[in-house]
């Protein structure tokens, strides 16, 4: 039996955000509406402000599915094309960090570092982890740009606007709603759970174009992913030949 994934595959990944939306906005109105900060625990598993719980897991499966697409891409090319796999590679070994970070939340431990590195931070610079990463972003972009120029006209325009999602949600609203946290006291009112809304929808947004142009990469240049699923070897196969499948 064979499973062919195809860049249609993105569309599950599509109704699954908006669900996940939906009952993150659910979560909004039993905190902000109802006065409910648990309801029976769905408050905090669906709220995309809170750390370990489903949309995190989501968005630490989803990078991770990125670098196993960009993975099996770099082993193509390296067999193929020699140099070009080492971009892709590397790109693999960046989203397995992004996956780990996400699920362990690295990144907010740099906060406090920086800060005493650089004498105390405010306003945009709030969260301070998004000095160190901005500036990787911008170091990863750099080394990338003709790389990407490069790729196909249609995967090229897709990564463009997967890391244009990605990094406004990330690092942009990161950086605004750092803006609102030192300018409101550090509360975290109902205004700056919409910004998380936004922050955390652009990211699952931006990695699931990723993974469509990562399949549509694929897709066209390399004919595609098939998941066989073959049928297990019979119990009374003769010893010299294990690898007997029943007939038919």
């Amino acid at each position: 039996m064979t499973f062919t994934i195809t860049p249609r595959a993105v569309r599950i990944l599509g109704y699954a955000i908006a669900g996940l939306l939906v009952l993150h906005l659910g979560t909004l109105f039993a905190r902000f509406v109802l006065g409910r900060e648990t309801m029976l625990g769905l408050v905090p598993l669906f709220d995309f402000n809170e750390e370990g719980n489903v949309p995190t897991l989501f968005t630490t499966l989803l990078l991770l599915a990125c670098a196993g697409l960009a993975f099996l891409v770099g082993v193509a090319r390296r067999a193929g094309a020699g140099r070009e796999g080492g971009y892709w590679l590397f790109l693999a070994a960046v989203f397995t960090f992004m996956g780990v970070d996400e699920s362990m939340n690295i990144h907010e431990q740099l906060v406090t570092p920086v800060q005493e590195a650089l004498g105390g931070t405010s306003g945009a610079l709030f969260f301070a982890w998004v000095i160190p990463y901005g500036l990787a972003v911008l170091l990863l972009g750099l080394v990338y740009l003709r790389f990407v120029w490069r790729l196909p006209a249609r995967v090229r325009a897709l990564i463009f606007l997967a890391g244009g999602l990605y990094v406004a949600g990330a690092l942009g609203m990161e950086i605004v709603g750092g803006e609102y946290l030192d300018w409101h006291g550090g509360e975290r009112d109902v205004i700056f759970a919409l910004m998380a809304t936004v922050e955390e929808t652009l990211e699952m947004v931006g990695l699931a174009v990723f993974v469509l142009a990562l399949l549509t990469y694929i897709h066209a240049s390399l004919g595609g992913i098939d998941l066989r699923i073959a049928p297990s070897a019979r119990a009374d196969a003769p010893p010299g030949n294990p690898r007997a499948v029943p007939e038919g």
